[in-house]
């Protein structure tokens, strides 16, 4: 493969991909048949007609034999690292080649196959993004890889996990809170996830066993004007589950909201001090070493606060892309409910009300995160 043809320049105009090329580019072979958002390769594609038309099937292939093999450990994570700095949503990064099947079977060449998340990479930001790749790439002297942008979303076998706690000093602490194992979760059920209601106290199953049970409201996965008011016990492990989430449509919504109103908040501040600094550098010092000092001294300051400002920003722009990746809503599967007795008002001697419901939670979710019964009481405290 000619090497010169396969990387060009970033600041060479994009190649557009026309609809049918987005849509049919992957169609033979591959079951999922993604959508093609941006590529690299030199090779024009052609419409198919007839027929035979999308009958030349392709399948995926590991990369065996290859320079980028060896270094892989090292180009990797520069990869992953310069897609975060460029806004790349990215979900998966494999390297693979794609082989035509059929009598005497073509091999392709070595592909970096991205995954993004759709309708968040367009042509000119894939453009650049893809030969930044290339450029990392001819750091370590390799210049016959392609790149390739598709739509992609994938799911995680265990979804994703807790988050631990930090400290009142990093600058996610007080958005962490509620993807934290500490009390108040804001849930709903899986069926319903407009019903938003709130966690209550942790309980051990007790005996031998190591499940942690999650006691919350009857009300919020059992709507009184909804069905049955009848008992609720899940014992067949074959039965379908009622499972919960941790957050509800708009619980969720506003985590999202009120991460990106820090961002622009921190992101004022940050040009706020930019302006000061360029004031402090364009007013005319008199040669009076006083004034000199005391203008050096106060840049310093303000550069301190400008970069603390910029880490704080880049940081909840990390911490947003991964919340919206991570818990999807297939990914937000807490638990399921094991027990749920009626709604009885005034059931108790007292006449007390007794609307409950019990969750078995996930254990891949709260893992090594899990603090017991504690609360958050965020960073004012």
């Amino acid at each position: 493969m000619d090497s010169d043809s396969t990387s060009s320049t970033s600041s060479s105009p994009p190649t557009p991909v026309s609809e049918p090329e987005a849509m049919f580019y992957y169609y033979s072979g591959l079951p999922s048949c993604p959508m093609l958002v941006y590529r690299t390769g030199p090779t024009p594609w052609t419409k198919h007609t007839g027929l035979e038309a999308y009958r030349e099937l392709r399948e995926l292939r590991p990369v065996f034999r290859h320079k980028l093999n060896a270094v892989w450990k090292d180009v990797g994570p520069k990869v992953r690292d310069f897609l975060d700095s460029v806004g790349v949503l990215w979900t998966t990064i494999d390297v693979v080649r794609f082989v035509k099947v059929g009598e005497g079977e073509t091999v392709g060449p070595v592909v970096l196959w991205i995954g993004v998340a759709p309708d968040t990479l367009f042509e000119e930001d894939a453009h650049t993004a893809a030969h930044g790749c290339l450029d990392l790439l001819k750091e370590f002297e390799i210049t016959d890889v392609e790149v390739e942008y598709r739509e992609s979303i994938y799911t995680r076998l265990a979804g994703a996990k807790f988050f631990k706690p930090v400290s009142k000093f990093h600058p996610t602490v007080d958005f962490r809170g509620p993807l934290t194992s500490a009390l108040g979760l804001f849930i709903a059920a899986q069926n319903t996830p407009h019903i938003e209601g709130t966690g209550g106290l942790y309980l051990a199953e007790g005996g031998d066993s190591k499940k942690v049970l999650l006691v919350t409201a009857r009300h919020v996965f059992f709507s009184p004007n909804e069905g049955p008011n009848v008992n609720y016990t899940h014992r067949n492990t074959s039965a379908p589950r009622r499972n919960v989430l941790l957050f509800g449509t708009k619980a969720f919504d506003n985590l999202l909201k009120s991460i990106k109103f820090a961002i622009r908040r921190h992101g004022i501040m940050a040009e706020y001090y930019d302006r000061q600094i360029e004031e402090l550098q364009e007013r005319e010092v008199g040669e009076d070493e006083d004034d000199i000092e005391k203008a050096t001294k106060e840049q310093k300051k303000i550069q301190k606060l400008l970069d603390k400002e910029n880490k704080v920003v880049v940081a909840l722009d990390k911490f947003h892309n991964e919340v919206m990746m991570e818990w999807r809503l297939s990914q937000r599967v807490l638990g399921h409910i094991v027990r749920s007795p009626p709604l009885t008002l005034g059931a108790s001697t007292e006449g007390f009300t007794e609307d409950y419901a019990i969750v078995e939670l996930d254990s891949s979710k709260i893992d090594d995160a899990f603090r017991g019964n504690v609360i958050d009481l965020g960073s004012a405290f």
